[in-house]
């Protein structure tokens, strides 16, 4: 969805263990979190509604069983606030606190994607820098400030309005900063909702809907998930989230944490990243800032009517997961606007729908959505599609590029879990194949690099390496 979900992005641990040569863990790799890496061809881009939706339609054959027809309907989510839409109507004046992890951990080093840029230099080292390209996107109506913590929290710039602060000392400061102490992530998380509450308290006629109150947690430290205590950091972020208050988590080089990822997707306007590399830390801090301290639309509700629903993958609650479906397809409490590229796509996850063979008699399905927007208006959209009949000699159709894609994503994670599945009884933890299995990898690396080709995707090649270093 153009307009992406917010909660667990990406998959890079799952490439992590790939390259270490270690098996990976299933959950750590998903449907949304794959569709999150990629662009999609959605057709026109959306430039007047917060929320719009998008059907892409397609007739495929299963690729087990040649015999059976699938058949998927992709779901865009779309906002006029996607790509430069962002900048073109603007986001809300921004109250940002960043926290920073300089427990003794941070002097530890980078071992991953960008491995040789990385080796001389140190977790922290790489966050300070990020930190600084990110302040270029502060404008002068945000207001900013600092805290870092390892046993105890420090202030090292109050929130203050960007245009009064000093920027050459502020980045001395944060130059000056060096590894030290243990952890006590409650202490910085605190000490940043503090900053925010006294500015309220200092500008009593300002409302918090007038602004986004967004603090950005970095740290290298596994937040404890069990401890959802008044005083506990998952207890305090769903805490503040009542108050208006969001929170971004960024784990720097932490394996995927399925229930902490799961525990942040069930908070309003908090979403969660792994950095694991130079770029990540680039990707997410610099160039797609404006849209993660930007949400736009909350409690997204989804729904189908005219067409029997076999699974759903990409969705939050149903990711994948076989179960019963009344027609409700996704429950997002919070979407941000998603980057567009030179190609026109949009980058974040789709929904991908399996509806039966009923939809073959060619009537029409509606897509049926219920929003609100920050301040609590309530929209209802709704979009129809309908799948066309297979010409003589035509075993498959894909209205668009856009599902042709996910379509081919979703094969791939499910051939995925497939192998990882293989090697539950290997005590090895390294990969061990016979020789069938061998051929079958080798024969989905042909089909990926066919559906390259017609995609004309190169990163898909990601895919494509991620199943030969199964053959290592």
């Amino acid at each position: 969805m153009g307009a992406g979900a917010s909660g667990a992005k990406g998959i890079d641990n799952f490439r992590k263990a790939l390259q270490e040569s270690k098996i990976p863990n299933t959950s750590s790799i998903t449907y949304h979190g794959l569709f999150y890496e990629y662009y999609f061809s959605t057709g026109e881009i959306e430039t007047e509604k917060i929320l719009s939706t998008k059907t892409m339609c397609s007739i495929t054959e299963n690729p087990v069983d040649p015999k059976k027809t699938e058949y998927h309907v992709a779901l865009a989510l779309k906002s006029k606030f996607d790509g430069e839409g962002i900048v073109k109507y603007g986001r809300p004046p921004l109250n940002l606190v960043f926290v920073l992890d300089i427990s003794g951990s941070m002097s530890g080093g980078f071992y991953s994607q960008d491995k040789e840029s990385e080796q001389r230099l140190s977790k922290l080292d790489i966050a300070k820098m990020s930190l600084k390209n990110l302040l270029k996107h502060m404008n002068d109506n945000d207001n900013f400030g600092l805290v870092v913590f390892d046993t105890e929290a420090e202030v090292i710039q109050e929130l203050l309005p960007w245009k009064d602060i000093d920027k050459d000392k502020l980045n001395e400061k944060i130059s000056a900063l060096r590894p030290r102490g243990g952890t006590n992530m409650s202490e910085g998380i605190t000490e940043a909702h503090y900053l925010i509450e006294q500015y309220y308290s200092k500008f009593k006629n300002e409302e918090k809907l007038s602004r986004e109150n967004r603090i950005m947690f970095l740290t290298d430290a596994h937040p404890t998930t069990g401890d959802t205590s008044p005083t506990g950091l998952m207890g305090l972020t769903e805490k503040y989230s009542k108050e208006q208050i969001y929170v971004s988590f960024f784990g720097v080089g932490l394996d995927f944490n399925t229930d902490l990822v799961e525990q942040i997707t069930n908070i309003v306007g908090a979403n969660y990243f792994a950095i694991l590399s130079s770029s990540d830390f680039r990707r997410k801090l610099d160039i797609e800032f404006d849209y993660i301290v930007t949400p736009i639309a909350f409690d997204v509700d989804v729904r189908v009517e005219g067409a029997n629903i076999v699974n759903v993958y990409g969705a939050p609650g149903y990711d994948g997961t076989k179960k019963e479906h009344d027609g409700n397809i996704a429950k997002i409490l919070t979407v941000m606007p998603s980057h567009i590229n030179e190609s026109q796509e949009i980058k974040g996850g789709t929904f991908l729908l399996e509806l039966d063979d009923s939809v073959n008699d060619g009537l029409p399905f509606k897509v049926i959505m219920t929003y609100k927007d920050k301040f609590g208006k309530e929209y209802t959209e709704e979009h129809s599609g309908v799948f066309p009949s297979l010409q003589e000699n035509q075993t498959q159709f894909f209205e668009n590029l856009g599902v042709r894609k996910t379509v081919l994503l979703v094969r791939y994670v499910d051939f995925i879990k497939y192998l990882i599945k293989c090697q539950e009884s290997n005590q090895n933890q390294t990969f061990s194949f016979n020789d069938e299995q061998k051929k079958e990898i080798q024969n989905f690396i042909d089909f990926m690099e066919k559906e390259k080709e017609e995609l004309k995707d190169d990163q898909l090649d990601n895919e494509i390496q991620c199943l030969k270093d199964f053959l290592k």
